[in-house]
Formats: structure tokens, C-alpha cells, sequence
């Protein structure tokens, strides 16, 4: 379930190192490591390729063959129309190819563009003779803007092609020769192109965008749940009496539970004015507001501003330990839970306008984020989180603000408790946002996406650690982290085949793991890793009939070097019909004759304790163990407004059965396109996608539900701290509570008031 390829591991390992610069180097780091200092686009990306969210003019481009491939075809549709491999974002693994003579390739952009850049990922043939033609019909005067021969072509992945100023046409052919046959990975096409009435752009929206009559609106476009009627809309508008000449007014919407299950209709008694929160010294504190327009008969453009801090009764002082951050939600379909209220994007970090277009229901709303166009009716979810930073006691004041309307006072309270920093293991199979990110980024985005990793409390990552990897940068930052290495290497298909017990593993393929372990060991040391901060993985899921072969392999290793740590995390799958999981005896008797002894690193699947299984659970809940944890598999929910507290309740259920650690599939890990849950993966799994962030143009964008991650990982440290004050009493009252069903907001406040003493 969670293998990802090898060429995308040598695609992640090689898009962290092409990021390890610091933020103060601008410029574009390219997939190939090269780099340059522009800090933006060759022109408008015009070939539509999937993993580029920067500008973009969707203009419906299509392309055929002139010499078709066959070495190998292109046949698999990924993302849009077929034929797409060429535009799939894809540049490891996914090519197409001729056998003989040239590839030959012509696109249409439906439309005269200003050609100013063709770029081309030739990862399998460096080296290839290229000729590039244009034409305003696709039949007649072909004109050549380009021509190089393989003995002037370096050997390189990139190949980019600057073309002149004058360069325009419909259509583009080009013309490729490899040394033997010819194999391409990726086509991207920059420039311009006019967009008018009688040519739009090919937006192809995931949802059909809505005709509003004057009947009913919705306050959130593409969410019927939403739906308010003009007579509704009308009799709310009479009560808002002095704000009714208001542009907007303010109201809270559930920062944790469902939104759009309803208008969002201010209470017109108590438009906000004020929004207070209680924080400690050293965390981040979000909340979700609501602006609701007071039109309409129009829609209505408003510009949201949110102030820096100042101690309360002192506008003129600055507060440097505390600072503001504001988001717009984007609504965006599922396959499974229709349209939800889903990305929280900062005003640097949003897609082009176009791609919002395309992937939201709001997205004409929000594409000049910090300017808002209210639909009529409408209203905006915006997401304000404030983070403290060794913030001095006391209360501070911000102001949110509607040009032209009043103000929201943000009230922060800072109480004299700083959150320790224990050791928790948070494990999400999941790779940065940059991962399938094409052709280039930025080279500040990946200290930006392990600021924000470091932030929600992400401690344990994938692949075989280097100083460029993000597990190290955020280890720099003070992070804790745990790597979970490949433990088999080449042996994995040999222990997962079959029932391996210890007497029929080979001489060779003992010393072949000795060096694999050994190696792995070493290159950890020599980063400074200490054996607490790498584990070994042997495989995914172990389960019924799984026992003899991870023993045989987990007591190898552990006689190799007693001090590595074995990772397992049994899942024993049996469907639902069996409540899911095999039952006790079944585990049981797989297990308990080395679980307890080998593994380190104990993370199960959440039913197997959750499931009446006593005997089991003993062997999970093992004392002093380095890592007691389980991971959920949140694809069914990680789409779900109402389910966002999911995230959350990790950390509260890890710290009431005295654990330290809990995981889920996945931080990212879509299936296929990251902003369309309904695609299919290129090799054609059919699944929703195993992410709960997006990537943007510059960053991650985050989610509720990695903001519920944040939460859970600051309560856990809250409990923590009252643990270790020797607070037992309040501490028992805490749980208890949780244990009833009690919000989290009320949780949290009751430990925040005995943590500060009062």
C-alpha cells in the first residue's frame, strides 16, 4: 500500500538535494540540479503539465505522432486526454520512444501563442538531435526556430531551448533522434497566449461551475449545503440594522468541525468584532472566521489585511514574540465527500489563476487573495493562526481588517507556560510537496515545507538520511527525528515470497545483508546520528503468514548489530466482515514468540488495538520499548470536514495508554494529480489520494487536517508538561474528560489554566 517507485525516491532524493540552498539564495533550482537566479516564470506555462502550479494558460493543447512510438507506446492516460505522457509530470519512468528513425511529435494549442521556451526531459537518451518547427495551421509553411545536432547537444536530463522573441504559431513540431532509437520523458512549452470570449481558456473544472439565479445563493460556491434564498439572504440583511452599509461583516465559523453543512449566515443580533484566544509562550494558535457580504443583488471585491501585534494599551511598541498568519480556504471536490471546504492558501503561495479555476469551486473568489470577490450572497472561510515565540506574558492586540468595512480585534492572552519538547514519534510515509513539482522550484520552497514539517511535529522520515535530506534540516531546527531505513534492500523479495526460517538463508545473502546493515550504520554516524534516530524497516504491513520471515531476518540483523532497532507495524488485515482484522488468537500466535524481544519500533494498525484483543495488545504495549505507537490509514477520511479532529485524537489517544508515538498514510502520497482526488495513479490504481496538504508554487499548502495534526502534537506536550509537574490529579480529570467525549477546545483550555496555575 505504500511502496513508492525507486526512480520517485531518486526523484525525492534529488529534489532535496537541489533545495538544500538557504531561502536568501532566490532563483530556480531545475529537476537536473541545475540552477539560475530568476526568481519566476520562462513565460506562461502553455503545455498544461501536471506538477507545475505557477501561471498557467490552460489552452486545451493536444498532440500527436507523426512517427508513432513503440519503444514504448504512449498509451497511458494520466490526468487529462490521451495521448499525455509527454505533459503527465512524470520525469522518471514514463517515457515514450521510437525503436527506429526519428520521433516525430506535433501540439496544437488551439490557438496562435508567442513561443518562448521549449524545455525537454531526456533522462533516458542525454544526448539527442532535436529540430523544432512552427506553423499557424498544423499543414502548410512549416518554419524551422530551432535546429541542433547530437554531436552539439550536451549529455545532459534538461535540455532547455530559448527561442526568438518572434516565435509564434498554433502548432509545434519537433523532431528528436536519439544515438540508436530515441526515448523522451517530458515536454514543456513557455510562452503567452491571448485568452478572449470567443477563445477562453480550456479550464476542463473538476465541478461545473454554477449559473446563480434569484432564487437561492450559496455562501460558498460549488457547496448546495450552503444554499440561502433571496428571501432568507433579504430578511437576514433587514436585521443587521447599523451593518447593514457594511461591505462584510465577520462571524466564527467551527475551526474543527463541519462548515459548509449550512449557510454562513452571521448571527445579525452579534456580528464579531473580537476574537479571543489563550496561548502559551511557544505555540500556534489557529481560529476560522467567516466574512459574509451584505449584497446581493452583485458580487462584491473586498481586500482582507491582518496587522502585526502590539501589547495591549501600547500601539506604538512592537510584540516580536508573537506574529499573525492569514489563509483563504479553498472548497475542492472529493471523490467521496463532494465539495469541502479543503486548502488554506497564503497570498504568496497560491496557484495560478487559472489552475484555482480548474481544481476549485471558489477559486475566481480567491485568485487575488488578499482581494476577495464575494459572491452574491457569499462569503469567504479565512484562517488566521498566531504563533508564539518565547512570547513574554501578557495579552497582545491585532486587527483584522476589511477595507472600507470594521474591523476584528484579535485578543491573544499569553500565559506564563513554555510546552517542553519530548521525544514523540509522528510518522506519515509521506515526502514533501516538491516531490512530483516540475519542471523547477524555488530555492527556498524546501526550507519552507520542513518549517512547516517541523511545525505540526513531524519527526520520522522515509529514505537513507544525507545533509540535504529534510529529516536532517529539521533536525538543525531542534527537531527530534527517527529515519526508517530499508533494512533488506535486494532481499526483500526473497523474505516476502515466501516462509523463510533461519537455516535456509544463504552465506551470500547473510554477507550481502551484513554490508547492507553495516553501510546504513555507518552512514548514519557519520551524520551524527545517534542509534535512537534510525530504525530499520524490513517491510510494509506485516501479517498472517509473515511471522517466520521477519523473525528469521529481524534476529539477523539484530546479530549483525545488537543496537539497531527493528521497526514493525503488523497490520493483519482480514476485511470488515471480520471487523477488520484477525482476531486475537490469530495475532497472538504470529507474534509472541519474538515481538517482544526484536521489535523496537512497535507501530500496529489502530484496530489491533482498538479490537478486544488483551493478549495481543500486551505484546504492543511492551514497557520501555524506544517507540510505542499505531498508525490509522486516513484515505477515507482525510477529505471529510466533519473528520478533520481525526488528527487530533491521535495524540490523545498515544498519550492516555502511555505511549509516544502514532502515524498515518499519508502527509502526501497522491495517487495521481494532488489537486484531483478522482484520477487514477499512472499505473491505474483507483483510489482517493493519501495526502492531507497540497503542493503550491512556492510551498505546501496546508489543511485543517494538518493543522489538527499541529493541535495534537501541542496537546501532547501540554499533557507532557503536567506529567512531568507531578500533576496527577488534574491530569486523571483531563483524560477522563476525553475519555467522555469533551471538546477539545475544552480539554486543552483545562490544561492550559493548571499548567499556568490558576
Amino acid at each position: 500500500m505504500r511502496t513508492i517507485s525507486k526512480p520517485v525516491i531518486r526523484c525525492a532524493a534529488l529534489a532535496c538535494l537541489c533545495l538544500a540552498a538557504p531561502a536568501a539564495h532566490a532563483g530556480r533550482v531545475w529537476f537536473d540540479g541545475s540552477r539560475d537566479e530568476d526568481d519566476g516564470q520562462p513565460g506562461m506555462l502553455l503545455s498544461d503539465n501536471i506538477g507545475f502550479w505557477g501561471d498557467v494558460i490552460l489552452t486545451g493543447v493536444t498532440y500527436r505522432y507523426e512517427t508513432p512510438p513503440d519503444a514504448p507506446p504512449d498509451t497511458i492516460s494520466f490526468g487529462g486526454p490521451s495521448p499525455n505522457r509527454l505533459v503527465d509530470g512524470r520525469v522518471h519512468g514514463y517515457r515514450v520512444g521510437i525503436g527506429k528513425g526519428p520521433l516525430i511529435v506535433v501540439f496544437d494549442f488551439k490557438r496562435t501563442c508567442v513561443l518562448k521556451e521549449v524545455d525537454l526531459a531526456t533522462m533516458t537518451d542525454r544526448k539527442i538531435a532535436s529540430r523544432f518547427e512552427v506553423s499557424p495551421d498544423g499543414k502548410t509553411a512549416w518554419k524551422t526556430v530551432h535546429e541542433r545536432a547530437i554531436e552539439d547537444c550536451p549529455a545532459q536530463d534538461l535540455h532547455r531551448v530559448t527561442l526568438a522573441d518572434t516565435t509564434r504559431g498554433q502548432f509545434l513540431r519537433l523532431t528528436l533522434q536519439g544515438p540508436t532509437s530515441t526515448r523522451l520523458e517530458e515536454v514543456w512549452v513557455w510562452g503567452d497566449a491571448q485568452v478572449t470570449d470567443k477563445q477562453p481558456e480550456a479550464y476542463r473544472p473538476r465541478v461545473i461551475p454554477e449559473v446563480y439565479t434569484e432564487v437561492a445563493y450559496r455562501s460558498i460556491p460549488g457547496i448546495p449545503k450552503t444554499a440561502v434564498t433571496d428571501h432568507e439572504f433579504h430578511a437576514w440583511r433587514m436585521k443587521l440594522a447599523d451593518w447593514r452599509s457594511e461591505p462584510a461583516v465577520w462571524s466564527r465559523v467551527p475551526t474543527w468541525g463541519a462548515i459548509t453543512d449550512r449557510p454562513l449566515l452571521p448571527d445579525p443580533a452579534q456580528p464579531l468584532e473580537r476574537v479571543d484566544l489563550v496561548m502559551a509562550r511557544n505555540e500556534t494558535e489557529p481560529v476560522a472566521v467567516a466574512l459574509t457580504t451584505t449584497r446581493m443583488e452583485r458580487s462584491n471585491i473586498v481586500r482582507v489585511d491582518l496587522s502585526g501585534f502590539h501589547p495591549v494599551g501600547r500601539p506604538e511598541t512592537d510584540a516580536p514574540g508573537i506574529s499573525g498568519k492569514l489563509r483563504i480556504a479553498g472548497a475542492i471536490p472529493s471523490r467521496d465527500h463532494g465539495v469541502n471546504i479543503g486548502p488554506l492558501f497564503e497570498a504568496d503561495n497560491l496557484p495560478g489563476a487559472s489552475l484555482l479555476r480548474r481544481y476549485l469551486t471558489n477559486g475566481p473568489g480567491i485568485q487575488d487573495f488578499p482581494k476577495v470577490k464575494l459572491s452574491p450572497s457569499g462569503s469567504a472561510v479565512l484562517w488566521l493562526s498566531i504563533t508564539t515565540r518565547d512570547a513574554p506574558p501578557g495579552d497582545y492586540l491585532a486587527e483584522l481588517v476589511c477595507a472600507g468595512g470594521r474591523k476584528l480585534d484579535v485578543h491573544v492572552r499569553v500565559l506564563d507556560v513554555t510546552l517542553p519538547n519530548p521525544f514523540v514519534w509522528l510518522h506519515t510515509w509521506g515526502y514533501p510537496t516538491s516531490l512530483r513539482s516540475h519542471p523547477f522550484v524555488y530555492s527556498d520552497r524546501l526550507e519552507r515545507e520542513v518549517d512547516y514539517m517541523h511545525e505540526i511535529g513531524l519527526s520520522s522520515f522515509l529514505g537513507r538520511p544525507s545533509p540535504e535530506h529534510p529529516g536532517m534540516l529539521s533536525r538543525k531546527k531542534g527537531g527530534h527525528v527517527m529515519f526508517a531505513l530499508n533494512a533488506l534492500g535486494d532481499l526483500e523479495h526473497i523474505a516476502r515470497t515466501r516462509p523463510v526460517k533461519p537455516d535456509e538463508v544463504t552465506d551470500s545473502q547473510k554477507q550481502y545483508l551484513r554490508n547492507w546493515i553495516t553501510d546504513n550504520v555507518e552512514n548514519a554516524k557519520k551524520l551524527g546520528l545517534g542509534y535512537n534516530e534510525f530504525c530499520f524497516e524490513l517491510w510494509d504491513e506485516p501479517g498472517k503468514g509473515s511471522a517466520v520471515s521477519y523473525r528469521t531476518f529481524a534476529q539477523l540483523i539484530k546479530d549483525i548489530d545488537p543496537n539497531a532497532n527493528i521497526y514493525a507495524n503488523p497490520c493483519f488485515w482480514a476485511g470488515w466482515a471480520k471487523d477488520g482484522v484477525h482476531g486475537d488468537d490469530v495475532v497472538y500466535e504470529e507474534l509472541a514468540p519474538w515481538y517482544t524481544e526484536l521489535i523496537d519500533v512497535s507501530v500496529p494498525l489502530e484496530l489491533l488495538i482498538q479490537n478486544p484483543m488483551p493478549r495481543s495488545y500486551a505484546l504492543f504495549d511492551k514497557p520501555g520499548r524506544l517507540v510505542n505507537a499505531f498508525y490509522n490509514v486516513n484515505a477515507q477520511h482525510s477529505k471529510s470536514e466533519r473528520q478533520v479532529p481525526v488528527y487530533r485524537r491521535m495524540a490523545w489517544e498515544a498519550f492516555r495508554r502511555g505511549w509516544n508515538g502514532w502515524a498515518f498514510y499519508s502527509y502526501y502520497a497522491p495517487r495521481g494529480n494532488p489537486w484531483d482526488d478522482s484520477d487514477r495513479a499512472i499505473h491505474g490504481e483507483n483510489m482517493p489520494d493519501y495526502q492531507v496538504i497540497y503542493p503550491g508554487p512556492r510551498g505546501p499548502v496546508p489543511t485543517r487536517q494538518t493543522e489538527s495534526v499541529r493541535e495534537g502534537w501541542e496537546d501532547y506536550r501540554l499533557l507532557t508538561l503536567l506529567k512531568q509537574r507531578g500533576m496527577q490529579k488534574q491530569l486523571d480529570a483531563i483524560v477522563a474528560a476525553y475519555e467522555r467525549g469533551e471538546s477539545f477546545e475544552a480539554l486543552r483550555s483545562s490544561a492550559l489554566r493548571a499548567a499556568a496555575g490558576n
